[in-house]
């Protein structure tokens, strides 16, 4: 899944093998954000799991990406969705893609 804001690429990726994702920015400028979220119902809410990973994208370089985080949790036996987003670092617009979820 993808989203593009300012020419930006930000997008989550999924390892259904190890239920973890994880998002990243590419095309973008040092000090651009990318983070996840992660919802427990389906995209309704997501506050308690919001902005996983956050970081920016450092100096010298055009892309980066989160660490990675399971999709559920499951010690409570949520099942998760996550979804990607960011922003340009001089900008306030926010983009976020889909939410998906492993397989």
């Amino acid at each position: 899944m993808t989203s593009t804001l300012f020419g930006r690429n930000f997008k989550v990726h999924v390892d259904d093998n190890d239920a973890m994702a994880w998002g990243s920015v590419e095309n973008g400028q040092p000090g651009d954000e990318v983070w996840l979220d992660r919802s427990f119902d389906g995209g309704r809410t997501w506050s308690g799991g919001s902005r996983l990973g956050d970081t920016v994208i450092p100096a010298g370089a055009l892309g980066w990406r989160t660490g990675m985080f399971n999709v559920d949790d499951w010690g409570t036996n949520g099942v998760g969705a996550l979804r990607a987003c960011g922003k340009a670092g001089d900008r306030a617009d926010i983009t976020c893609t889909a939410w998906t979820r492993s397989t």
